[in-house]
């Protein structure tokens, strides 16, 4: 499974049932904490932080979504149902597939 953009990812994890959208939650005292309490639950879901009071409209931040191997796994395309072992070798292997092999120099204006 392959994603388009963001927005693909993000409706495709909610028709999963792995997303839940926490409004009007303080950008400094809340969503840090917000998310690192719900990585410690059993659910542990993907955060959508939105209307962050401060900020205009459609300034969201997105947490939790890669903090698993299943997580990590949906996000490269793979299936989800692997073991961990499996996940992490094709990770390993995608990985290469994407690495330059060559550093590329900076570009200065």
């Amino acid at each position: 499974m392959g994603f388009q953009d963001l927005r693909d990812y993000l409706a495709t994890v909610h028709k999963l049932g792995m997303l839940r959208v926490i409004e009007e939650a303080h950008w400094d005292l809340e969503i840090g904490a917000i998310s690192q309490m719900m990585q410690e639950t059993e659910e542990n879901p993907i955060l959508l932080f939105d209307k962050i009071p401060g900020y205009p409209a459609g300034f969201r931040v997105l947490a939790n979504h890669q903090n698993n191997p299943e997580k990590q796994a949906l996000v490269l395309g793979l299936p989800t149902d692997m073991s961990y072992l499996e996940i992490v070798r094709q990770m390993k292997e995608k990985r290469k597939q994407t690495t330059c092999r060559r550093p590329t120099s900076p570009r200065v204006k």
